[in-house]
């Protein structure tokens, strides 16, 4: 099993694969409203303005849980494909 860092090094790596040449796919730490910073997947592309956010805590604790990592990159990328398709 990966740590948190070897885990989000990992998902990134592969949601990169999976995302196409036209997406950039970085880690981000994004503050929320109620002043805590967590850190997310950011898509984002060059006609859109829309940039899907995947909060990673909440991967890895399915991946610690026993979701297999090419699970979470499954469900990581098509997050972000929903975000697009539904605006």
């Amino acid at each position: 099993m990966l740590n948190y860092d070897e885990f989000k090094r990992e998902l990134l790596k592969r949601v990169r694969e999976n995302a196409g040449e036209d997406m950039k796919v970085e880690i981000a730490a994004i503050q929320k409203n109620n002043g805590i910073q967590k850190e997310a997947i950011v898509f984002s592309d060059k006609e859109d303005n829309l940039q899907p956010v995947i909060y990673l805590d909440s991967i890895y604790s399915q991946y610690r849980a026993g979701t297999e990592l090419s699970v979470c990159v499954g469900f990581t990328v098509g997050a972000a494909v929903l975000s697009w398709t539904l605006i």
